[in-house]
């Protein structure tokens, strides 16, 4: 085989393999997306929501993102005066860093602390018919916070 027919079947071998790769991206679906209200849509169907409930339950979101959103601000500032404090050498630093580290604890508990409170706030939004499905809602919403696709309903 002389070298003009190698390099010949080397571009079409290569050619071949770039529109194989090509038309695999374009055809293939595309990756589950976590954006926002991405599992919205799937409460409303696990809790079997009517329109109302719906609405009820999309201000209640809003309210609790809202609560941790504020939660992790202060802890983002928390953070920024640990590292401020950590690049100083001041005799009181560890005192101040306990401090701050303790405070940040706080605020993580009182992320939890929320949470638990909109978890009951949307239970008290159902129906009698409509509680079963709850617990396997708060199984898909651990799974989504902790991001543990192994956890199953117990």
């Amino acid at each position: 085989m002389n070298k003009f027919k190698f390099y010949k079947l080397g571009f079409w071998i290569l050619l071949i393999l770039n529109l194989g790769l090509i038309a695999f991206f374009l055809l293939s679906p595309p990756p589950h997306q976590r954006g926002k209200g991405s599992h919205q849509g799937s409460a409303k169907k696990m809790l079997h929501l009517d329109e109302q409930q719906n609405d009820q339950f999309l201000n209640l979101v809003k309210k609790h993102k809202e609560k941790i959103n504020l939660i992790q601000q202060n802890q983002a500032d928390e953070l920024k005066k640990v590292f401020k404090i950590a690049m100083n050498d001041s005799k009181t630093k560890d005192y101040k860093l306990d401090s701050i580290i303790q405070k940040h604890e706080r605020l993580e508990g009182s992320k939890i602390i929320e949470t638990i409170a909109h978890f009951e706030d949307v239970k008290s939004i159902l129906n009698n018919d409509q509680i079963p499905h709850f617990e396997t809602f708060i199984h898909h919403v651990i799974q989504h916070i902790t991001n543990d696709k192994g956890i199953k309903n117990k």
